[in-house]
C-alpha cells in the first residue's frame, strides 16, 4: 500500500481508528531531528570517535564511501540505535537522527514525544564527540497522518477548503490542497505548519516491475485523510542573532514546543466537520 501527497508516493501501512467525527485516531509517520553546523570535511574520519561516545545506546557505525569533496548534505556515517528504534546520520554539515518506524511502534503523539524527549541530547553527545566547530541551530520536524471516514476526495476538500481557507466550496479544479503557515515564537523559533490531504492505494505488483512504470488510478484508493507536518527550529535566531549558537538545553525546548504544535494541529484537524 502507498500513501501519495503531493505527487510523491511514499511508504503506508492500514491504520484502524476510534477517533469520533469525520476522523479516525492520528498517527505519527515520521520524526525527524537535526542539529546543524558549519562544515566539517572530514567528519567521515571521526568515526571511532563517534563509536565511543554513543556505545551504550548505538551500534556500530557505517562509513559511507562519499568523497570528501561530494556535496556536504550526503551522510557519511550511518548508525543504528540498539534498539532499533532510531538511527542517526552524519554528514559534513549535519546530524540527523531518525525515529524508525516497524507494525510494532506506537504511534500516538504522546508515546512518540515522551521517547523524543528522552533520546534527543544523543546527537549532542555524537556532536560533541565529531569536535572542532560550534553548532548553529537544531530542528525537529514531525509528520502525523490522520485517516478520514469521508468516502470521496470531494467530500474531505470541501471539509477542508470550509475548515481551512474558510470558502463554502472547493475552488474549480482543486484536486491536492497544500496550506503552509508560519510564525515566529518567542523571537527565537521558526513554527512551521502545514496541511495537506493525503490517498493511500492498493496496487497490484505488475510481474515484472523493473520494465513498468506504475498505473495508480483513482479507482485504487483505499483511504484518504489530512496530513499534518510540523517544521519547529531555532534558525531564526540563528539568522537574526551574529553571536547564537543552539545548545541540548534549547534542543529540549523546541522538542517541547515541536510536540505541543503538532498535536494542536492535529486537534484542530480533528474538530473540522461539515
Amino acid at each position: 500500500m502507498t500513501a501519495e501527497r503531493g505527487g510523491d508516493a511514499v511508504a503506508m501501512t492500514e491504520q484502524e481508528g476510534t477517533s469520533a467525527g469525520s476522523f479516525l485516531t492520528p498517527k505519527v509517520t515520521s520524526c525527524v531531528r537535526a542539529l546543524a553546523f558549519p562544515r566539517i570535511a572530514e567528519v567521515r574520519r571521526r568515526a571511532n570517535d563517534v563509536e565511543d561516545a554513543l556505545a551504550d545506546e548505538y551500534q556500530q557505525p557505517t562509513t559511507i564511501t562519499t568523497p570528501d569533496d561530494a556535496p556536504p548534505e550526503l551522510p557519511r556515517l550511518l548508525i543504528p540505535a540498539k534498539d532499533a528504534r532510531r538511527g542517526i546520520a552524519i554528514s559534513q554539515v549535519t546530524i540527523q537522527m531518525n525515529l524508525l518506524f516497524s507494525d510494532e511502534s506506537p504511534t500516538d503523539i504522546d508515546t512518540v514525544a515522551a521517547y523524543v524527549n528522552e533520546h534527543h541530547r544523543e546527537i549532542f553527545t555524537a556532536f560533541a564527540s565529531v569536535k572542532g566547530v560550534a553548532p548553529a541551530f537544531f530542528g525537529v520536524t514531525t509528520t502525523v497522518q490522520i485517516p478520514t471516514r469521508l468516502s470521496s476526495d470531494a467530500e474531505l476538500l470541501t471539509l477542508y477548503t470550509r475548515s481551512i481557507l474558510k470558502s463554502p466550496e472547493i475552488p474549480r479544479g482543486y484536486y491536492d490542497l497544500n496550506v503552509k503557515r508560519t510564525t515566529i515564537t518567542n523571537k527565537t523559533f521558526h513554527n512551521n505548519i502545514t496541511l495537506a490531504n493525503y490517498r493511500s492505494y492498493t496496487i497490484d505488483a505488475p510481474s515484472n516491475p523493473v520494465d513498468v512504470v506504475l498505473r495508480i488510478p483513482a479507482r485504487s484508493v483505499t483511504a484518504r485523510g489530512i496530513e499534518v507536518t510540523g517544521d519547529f527550529n531555532d534558525r531564526y535566531a540563528y539568522n537574526e542573532r551574529k553571536q547564537y549558537r543552539t545548545s541540548a538545553a534549547v534542543a529540549q525546548e523546541i522538542v517541547r514546543h515541536a510536540m505541543n504544535e503538532v498535536r494542536e494541529a492535529v486537534n484542530e484537524v480533528e474538530a473540522m466537520e461539515l
